[in-house]
């Protein structure tokens, strides 16, 4: 067990465009020097050209009621009533016209990326971010899907572009990536389903089946709601009224985009692409997954690298 987490920091960054940059394909990080590892060797490639921030969206709730909403889960309403603490800002990018046509260079279609000339940019932003964070319970941890290779690596960049010490101003906090945590979480319950279905003995009795439901049949559902809606469909009943699993059909669950997770969990989408609502889904499916442990375990400071 790593550190205890108090704080979780939904952060979500709205851009220019995309980081192109290539880097191998790593799945479900689970220890903190793998996490400093990759982080550190995708900011030490050469000739990257970073986005712009154009909005940032962070939502922070205590462990405390992060925990307490977990235990609630199956009330649709207390996502509504967890408390949380928000910010919100639009920021200028700065970019000149011909500079943002070369950062949205190869994305098809391309989107409309607001000015917001009327706002400031992000390092004068900074200390507006800097008294919300300050104002949370410690340690805290970042969380952001895809963080490791997007929005950690343009948060370090915009610190340094606004000539801001990132391991000063960023060194004790923890970071982790919800991709990771989704994946190592559903790797492991997969394992804990190998495990369960070669020692479960076959009944041959109708009568023992007590619903259609093989979580409750198999005495496990109690499971976390991502892992019980991902999987349900994998299991299939038996002649015998027994239980098998669909293991082909795993393969195309192994696909953790965010939107594609939110609807596949909740049975509906959310308005993306606005980086509040992008935090506030992101935090009901971190929820959904129970990613406290992952948290404790996992999380890396990044910024005192």
């Amino acid at each position: 067990m790593g550190q205890t987490i108090e704080t979780y920091v939904f952060l979500d960054f709205e851009t220019t465009g995309l980081i192109k940059s290539y880097s191998p394909r790593v799945y479900a990080i689970d220890q903190p020097d793998i996490y400093i590892r990759n982080f550190k060797s995708f900011i030490e490639k050469e000739n990257v050209v970073y986005p712009r921030v154009t909005e940032i969206g962070m939502v922070a709730v205590e462990r405390s009621d992060f925990e307490l909403a977990f235990s609630k889960i199956g009330n649709k309403k207390i996502f509504e009533s967890i408390p949380r603490s928000v910010f919100q800002r639009h920021v200028n990018h700065g970019l000149t016209e011909d500079e943002l046509k070369k950062h949205l260079c190869g994305i098809k279609p391309a989107p409309e990326v607001s000015t917001f000339s009327e706002e400031r940019c992000f390092g004068e932003e900074w200390p507006a971010i800097t008294k919300f964070l300050d104002g949370l319970k410690k340690p805290l941890c970042f969380v952001a899907q895809n963080g490791l290779k997007f929005d950690y690596p343009i948060l370090r960049e915009e610190l340094k572009r606004a000539g801001i010490d990132g391991a000063e101003a960023l060194g004790d906090c923890f970071f982790a990536d919800s991709l990771h945590a989704f994946q190592t979480i559903d790797r492991d319950y997969l394992k804990r389903i190998h495990e369960i279905m070669g020692s479960t003995n076959s009944t041959n009795d109708k009568n023992q089946l007590e619903s259609d439901d093989p979580f409750c049949d198999l005495k496990i559902n109690d499971w976390p709601l991502a892992i019980r809606a991902r999987f349900r469909s994998l299991f299939i009943r038996k002649d015998n009224c027994d239980w098998s699993f669909n293991e082909s059909s795993y393969k195309e669950l192994k696909k953790f985009s965010q939107g594609k997770l939110y609807e596949a969990i909740f049975g509906e989408t959310f308005d993306a692409h606005i980086a509040v609502n992008d935090c506030i889904a992101l935090l009901r499916l971190c929820l959904a997954f129970n990613t406290v442990d992952y948290f404790d375990k996992a999380s890396a400071q990044l910024f005192n690298l």
